[in-house]
């Protein structure tokens, strides 16, 4: 078990990164959040509920999550 900020709460940081989402499904949650897609579509697309896919969006859960690379082309910068 990693080391954590605080031995009582070694539980839950060890637990905290074995969320139910991947790390690309955050990503994608994310992308739609931007674009304005209804928070129920993207919900019920994931199984989550629309709290969860709010706090995802607007950054408050799934925080190690990197956003996605960017990729250089001749045109520009492109989010892949």
């Amino acid at each position: 078990m990693s080391k954590c900020c605080h031995y009582k709460f070694q539980y839950a940081c060890a637990a905290q990164k074995k969320g139910k989402l991947s790390e690309n499904a955050v990503r994608d949650i994310r992308r739609r959040y931007d674009e304005g897609i209804k928070l129920a579509k993207i919900a019920s697309a994931y199984g989550i509920s629309r709290p969860t896919v709010n706090n995802i969006g607007l950054r408050k859960v799934y925080k190690w999550v990197a956003e996605a690379p960017e990729r250089v082309s001749q045109a520009g910068v492109q989010k892949i």
